[in-house]
């Protein structure tokens, strides 16, 4: 598969192959296109070469006269491992990337293919594969994180709210005193451009940072570990607000009143359609109930089809995008080193959950090419 950030021609598609044999199967693309939530932008498609291998009697082939389709016996089943297959790709891609971008030279290794991990597959299904297994992704490869930094005096990087709220477990950068560095090694901070783009020299060129982007796949990383713990973090109202919904709004919280109340809303009725509320996501405490809602009230309308960790991921994600550091925002030079930091320590870093790419880089070739040196 192609890198989702990577430039290629209007005219390039998925191609997916079962038992050898090119087919065209929407099962499949959408497979591909789960593995890859959070990672594609929106209105961009899967590219490259997809192969599956399954017992033939688990597979109709007379589905199209030209033998193009095909009909899978257990469809979701395939679905389900080729969303897995790619997610693990995915996973495997950022850790390839962050050792060729973050890794000094001096202890970098050759970095092999990752074998993808196990996930769960009927071997009635699938045929073991006694090929050694090759990354999906070949180039590039992204961070780890674990935003938990040492305990030390944290600047307003993020809402306020944050800040007034640590149990949300989203604090900004940190800011160090003067004699206190950070260690960026193998990269060197060099500054800001149009209060939006960090720059970094490296071993083999030149960074730049999306400090919005980058700051919120953070937020949104551990606002999914917050939600799969079922303890996203809230803050109580002063005032408890009361509002009326419309019928589809009550529908909306009538049906997804349990997923509502474990991204951060403490919502109750209050009698035909009015509805309290008492507190609200710690990360987004800053912001109107009202407006809270309506965000909701929009993400739940717009993908009530789909399924719960999708339309959970939605809201997240849109929490984390109005909490990050906005684009304009000038950042200290020890600000800017904190969050760089924060990305070399996370599992996940080279793309907005929107899909927008949060680093691109510049090699010394490149560099030279600018320029016409040899």
């Amino acid at each position: 598969l192609v890198p989702p950030d990577a430039e290629v021609a209007a005219s390039a598609r998925l191609r997916t192959f079962v038992n050898g044999r090119m087919v065209r199967d929407r099962m499949i693309t959408h497979g591909v296109g789960e593995g890859l939530h959070n990672y594609l932008m929106k209105g961009h498609r899967p590219v490259g070469v997809f192969f599956i291998s399954v017992p033939p009697e688990t597979v109709d082939v007379n589905v199209h006269p030209t033998k193009q389709e095909v009909r899978f016996h257990n469809s979701r089943l395939v679905h389900d491992a080729i969303a897995a297959a790619v997610s693990q790709a995915m996973a495997a891609y950022q850790q390839r990337l962050k050792g060729e971008i973050f890794t000094p030279a001096s202890v970098k290794k050759d970095i092999m293919p990752l074998a993808p991990s196990a996930y769960p597959v009927d071997d009635a299904l699938v045929k073991p594969v006694t090929a050694e297994p090759v990354s999906l992704f070949k180039s590039r490869a992204v961070v780890d994180i674990n935003p938990a930094l040492p305990n030390k005096e944290r600047a307003p990087l993020a809402s306020p709210s944050e800040a007034s709220a640590p149990s949300a477990g989203l604090a900004p950068p940190v800011i160090e005193d003067e004699a206190d560095k950070t260690t960026l090694a193998p990269l060197r901070y060099i500054g800001q451009v149009l209060a939006t783009y960090l720059l970094c020299e490296s071993e083999q060129g030149m960074l730049a940072i999306d400090q919005h982007a980058a700051h919120e796949r953070l937020l949104f990383e551990n606002l999914k570990k917050q939600f799969a713990a079922g303890k996203v973090a809230r803050q109580a109202l002063l005032f408890p607000k009361v509002f009326e919904c419309s019928l589809d709004e009550v529908a909306i919280l009538r049906r997804y009143g349990d997923e509502i109340e474990a991204l951060g809303l403490d919502l109750e009725d209050f009698g035909d359609s009015s509805y309290v509320i008492k507190a609200v996501p710690a990360i987004l405490g800053k912001s109107s109930p009202e407006e809270i809602l309506a965000g909701i009230f929009a993400r739940f309308a717009k993908e009530a089809q789909g399924q719960a960790g999708v339309r959970a991921e939605g809201v997240l994600a849109d929490m984390a995008c109005k909490s990050a550091i906005k684009a304009g925002r000038q950042l200290s030079a020890r600000e800017a080193e904190a969050l760089i930091e924060q990305m070399m320590a996370a599992d996940i870093f080279s793309h907005c959950p929107h899909g927008r790419p949060v680093v691109k880089r510049f090699s010394e070739q490149d560099l030279k090419k600018w320029f016409y040196r040899g």
